[in-house]
């Protein structure tokens, strides 16, 4: 039995042979991934670090600059319209610079020199903010953990990664 042709990592790709294209009928068709920015959510867990590995062998492979981001979700979000009294606002920026400082150590230790990357916090529903900044930085790709850390560990592909693969404007890769 001949194996099927896979994704190859680099300059050209090959798609399964049930596509019915070879590799040169889809880089004409313009099939051939071309990846320039890859933004990777970030929540600190195990899955995201994961998804941090799989994201920087991508970025290596197609010369990629990666963005880190990480959306920090307050306690009790759902009010996004209403200002916030002058001590949650100030517990909010304090945590928010934890944050980027808790990511900046992360980029420095795990990225290094290996690609160009910045760093990003935001505030917000990470389903929403997710695809939201990646449309708007032009991010080529979205790579986040399958499993953040949430309750939901027992589902199949947890809630913030289906939000982002419902809006999002690229491709995304759960790991």
């Amino acid at each position: 039995m001949k194996p099927k042709s896979v994704l190859k990592i680099g300059a050209s790709a090959a798609l399964p042979e049930s596509a019915g294209l070879s590799a040169t009928d889809a880089s004409c068709a313009g099939l051939t991934p071309s990846l320039k920015k890859i933004l990777i959510s970030i929540d600190f867990s195990d899955s995201s670090l994961r998804a941090l590995d799989y994201a920087l062998m991508l970025a290596e492979a197609f010369e990629a600059t990666v963005v880190l981001l990480h959306v920090l979700e307050p306690a009790g979000f759902g009010v996004e319209h209403l200002t916030l009294p002058a001590e949650l606002e100030d517990q909010l920026q304090f945590h928010l610079q934890a944050q980027r400082e808790r990511l900046a150590a992360l980029d420095r230790k795990r990225v290094g020199h290996r690609r160009p990357s910045e760093v990003l916090v935001r505030v917000g529903r990470a389903w929403s903010e997710i695809p939201d900044t990646a449309r708007a930085l032009g991010a080529d790709l979205i790579v986040l953990g399958a499993h953040g850390d949430s309750a939901f560990k027992g589902t199949l592909v947890g809630t913030t990664a289906e939000g982002v693969v419902r809006h999002a404007h690229c491709p995304v890769l759960t790991v």
